[in-house]
């Protein structure tokens, strides 16, 4: 079995620059100059802010009917990517069992056998579901809402080491870290599928937003977030973000239907909370204008090694994965307002 990249490493690609999910933001872009609005990352205040969570999933180690499969050789490794589809159903790729399953309302729907392979992350938009092989067999298998297998798609030779697979659209997008940016390849089309020539693969930073702009995100110092919009190759706006505390790695940016933004990082420890060492998810919702309008954090502390932990569906309903000794917890994760933050 090969290797899989280890948490450091991803956050370290991350820390870079991290690219949209393929909901995108919508954000409007009416003047003709680049805005600059400034927000905050809100800190802890002595104390983690949970925001409230509500169970969808809870699955045991295991390769049963409800169970995921967890790898222990060297390193304890459980499913690293799932999705949720438009009628809020969960798909967990249960990559050590071989298979995608599909929970709802917690109970198992759907078990969908894999082909042999190295599968690492899955895209959900709608009713399509993008499975991605990103070493070994580099490929991208394809699926409807009802597990039935549409196609399998190869990603080319010259296109370079990929992370993730996304859905922009009716295009099968997959991300390839750079040293100083991500690039995103059009690998197919979903309907009908048909794969895209590597000569025609359209190569472009950042990801696909609603009105025809596109947004990507880095870390400009250690404490700050830049979000930039633009459309046309034109930059549109800028969003700068200020942290309390340290920004380990951004694992995400997203948005819902309404424009609202969703930054997803992992923040350092909050040396005023007794469990000094452990990072901190953090997840902040801020309005197109760039006000802060509702957060959320958790200690980091993965027991299985993740591709991606945090979904948020077109609706701006925000899942999490979770993962501990007795399997793994999926989770709806209710934001805090940013108002009840005076009071903590």
């Amino acid at each position: 079995m090969q290797a899989r990249m280890s948490i450091s490493v991803i956050a370290a690609v991350m820390a870079g620059v991290v690219a949209a999910t393929a909901w995108g933001l919508s954000v409007s872009v009416v003047a003709s100059a680049p805005r600059t609005i400034r927000g905050e990352i809100p800190g802890s205040h002595g104390r983690v802010a949970r925001g409230s969570s509500h169970p969808v999933v809870s699955a045991p180690w295991g390769s049963g009917l409800g169970e995921v499969g967890l790898a222990t050789d060297g390193e304890s490794r459980g499913p690293m990517s799932f999705g949720v589809d438009d009628r809020e159903r969960v798909w967990v790729l249960d990559q050590e069992n071989g298979r995608l399953l599909c929970f709802d309302d917690g109970v198992v729907d759907l078990s969908v056998s894999l082909p042999p392979g190295e599968f690492e992350d899955v895209a959900v938009e709608r009713d399509r579901i993008c499975v991605l092989a990103r070493n070994g067999s580099r490929r991208v298998v394809v699926f409807d809402g009802g597990g039935r297998e549409l196609g399998q798609i190869s990603i080319a030779q010259s296109v370079p080491p990929v992370l993730h697979v996304r859905i922009e659209g009716s295009d099968v997008v997959v991300e390839c870290p750079m040293p100083d940016s991500r690039k995103n390849h059009t690998i197919a089309t979903l309907a009908p599928l048909r794969a895209v020539a590597p000569e025609g693969t359209s190569v472009r930073s950042g990801v696909a937003l609603r009105g025809g702009a596109r947004a990507s995100a880095s870390l400009a110092s250690s404490r700050d977030i830049a979000i930039d919009v633009t459309s046309g190759g034109l930059e549109r706006a800028r969003l700068r973000l200020r942290s309390e505390l340290d920004v380990v790695s951004i694992l995400d940016v997203s948005g819902d239907a309404r424009g609202g933004l969703y930054v997803t990082s992992v923040l350092a420890s909050d040396t005023t909370l007794p469990n000094t060492g452990v990072p901190l998810l953090s997840v902040a919702h801020y309005a197109p204008s760039g006000e802060s309008l509702s957060w959320a954090m958790t200690p980091y502390e993965p027991l299985t090694d993740v591709l991606r932990r945090v979904v948020v569906t077109p609706t701006g309903r925000v899942y999490r994965m979770d993962s501990d000794e007795n399997g793994l917890r999926i989770v709806r994760w209710n934001l805090s307002p940013s108002s009840e933050r005076s009071s903590r």
